[in-house]
């Protein structure tokens, strides 16, 4: 099992066109592809693709794509871990090339594995409008991946599971869902062309600026930030004026409680205690609407000139803790 092993990892090296040659692979990452490819291979032994096959591409990426040994071996990953689109691409791959190297044990076992995994494709079908198809800017992605423009209304292997299709044109884009179910067959998907984007309307009841663009400067979120300034302010007055209430309760309870020194000791404190009780009170609504006018000046000064169904959120800190608001249009 050892020498096997050592032969696998020499092959990995295994370096195709003379104009890449191994010595042209960095010592280093040379030495982390025989790790990665010796991990995954263990991996793969043990009969866990999900982590071996990552590991085996990492491995074959680091000697740029050209180890036809790596690319072997993750080939026998993708098709173990039922991944046949993948492992069939990948061993015919290995057929061709180490065919033209002269690999000939390597070419007919790559080849004997293409053929037997060939009637066990599964293929998506995409068909497409003929006006999509014949736009010079139609794009197809399967899973992110673009596919060549050959592609659009073919018939395609893929690997089984869930696939994501988007086809865009320069007027809009349309993704559809489908799950590929394992074995051979075909599943077929109708993809309409795709819808224009979303075009702006001006919205109902919403203000417009002086040049008659919607949005402008008056923007949703500038009208709430000067809406809640204007309540933070009368709540900045209304402390203050409880304030004042309570020093004034407070002045006239040290005389009728009779009271003296500093601090003041009184006969009678019901007074002096219901004066201060009040002060907190306004000095509680004062700071809160020092807070509060202060988000109504940031939401006012960040808005955007159109913040249309955007979410904006402010954040202050105050001396008494951390004031955190989110403002929704």
């Amino acid at each position: 099992m050892q020498s096997a092993r050592a032969a696998m990892l020499a092959a990995l090296l295994v370096v195709a066109p003379r104009s890449a040659r191994a010595d042209e692979i960095e010592p280093q990452a040379r030495a982390q592809a025989e790790v990665l490819f010796q991990q995954g291979s263990d991996l793969l032994e043990a009969g866990n693709t999900a982590e071996a096959c990552p590991k085996l591409e990492a491995a074959v990426e680091l000697t740029r794509g050209e180890a036809l040994g790596g690319k072997l071996v993750l080939a026998r990953c993708y098709e173990r871990a039922g991944r046949s689109a993948s492992a069939w691409g990948l061993y015919r791959e290995v057929a061709a090339r180490a065919s033209k190297l002269g690999q000939k044990d390597r070419a007919s076992e790559a080849e004997a594995r293409a053929a037997d995994l060939e009637g066990k494709l599964h293929y998506l079908e995409v068909t497409i409008p003929a006006g999509v198809a014949a736009d010079a800017t139609a794009k197809l992605t399967i899973d992110g991946r673009e596919q060549p423009r050959s592609s659009l209304s073919s018939r395609l292997p893929v690997d089984p599971g869930p696939r994501t299709l988007r086809l865009s044109t320069s007027t809009g884009d349309r993704t559809e869902s489908v799950v590929i179910p394992e074995g051979p067959g075909s599943t077929r998907v109708e993809l309409r062309a795709p819808e224009a984007g979303p075009q702006k309307t001006p919205r109902e009841g919403g203000s417009t600026s002086p040049g008659g663009e919607e949005g402008g400067f008056w923007s949703p979120m500038r009208i709430a930030g000067l809406s809640i300034g204007v309540v933070g302010l009368a709540a900045v007055g209304a402390g203050s004026a409880v304030g004042a209430a309570a020093k004034s309760s407070y002045d006239d309870g040290l005389v009728s409680g009779g009271c003296a020194g500093a601090p003041p000791v009184c006969r009678d404190a019901s007074d002096v205690r219901d004066a201060r009780s009040l002060g907190d009170v306004g000095t509680a609504v004062f700071f809160t609407g020092v807070g509060v006018a202060a988000l109504g000046i940031v939401l006012f000064a960040a808005a955007p000139n159109d913040a249309g169904g955007e979410t904006a959120r402010a954040s202050l800190d105050l001396g008494l803790g951390r004031f955190d608001a989110t403002v929704r249009f």
